[in-house]
C-alpha cells in the first residue's frame, strides 16, 4: 500500500488563521459587553487621521477620573470633517481603554466641552 506525502504547512496556517479570528470576536463581544455593564458617557476630542491605503483611523481622546485615554475608529471617509473636533463617547468606568466614539454626535456647545476637562 502506497501512503501520499501530506503537506501539513497550508493545513496548520489555515488552523492557526481559524483561531485568531475565533479570539478575535471573543475579545470584541467582551469589549462590548463590559461597556454595556459599565455604561459612562463623556466627549472626546479626534486629534488625529491617520490615513493609510487601505483604511483611515480617526484617533480621540477622552478625560475620565484625571487621566486621559486614547483610542480610535475605522472610518470611511478621508476624515477631515472630524478633526479637532468633539463627539460623545461612551465608555467602561471598570475599564476605561474599552471605548465607542459616535462620529455622528457632534458637540459644539463650549461649556460642555469645558466641563468634559477640554
Amino acid at each position: 500500500m502506497k501512503t501520499k506525502d501530506v503537506d501539513f504547512v497550508p493545513l496548520v496556517f489555515f488552523l492557526v488563521l481559524v483561531l485568531a479570528c475565533f479570539f478575535i470576536g471573543k475579545n470584541l463581544d467582551e469589549v462590548k459587553l463590559d461597556i454595556e455593564r459599565n455604561r459612562k458617557n463623556t466627549l472626546a476630542k479626534v486629534f488625529f487621521i491617520n490615513s493609510k491605503r487601505n483604511f483611515t483611523d480617526a484617533r480621540y481622546f477622552y478625560f475620565y477620573d484625571g487621566k486621559r485615554y486614547e483610542s480610535g475608529e475605522y472610518i470611511d471617509s478621508s476624515g477631515d470633517e472630524y478633526l479637532n473636533k468633539y463627539f460623545k463617547v461612551e465608555f467602561s468606568s471598570k475599564n476605561p481603554k474599552h471605548s465607542n466614539i459616535f462620529l455622528d454626535k457632534e458637540i459644539t456647545d463650549s461649556s460642555e466641552i469645558r466641563n468634559a476637562g477640554f
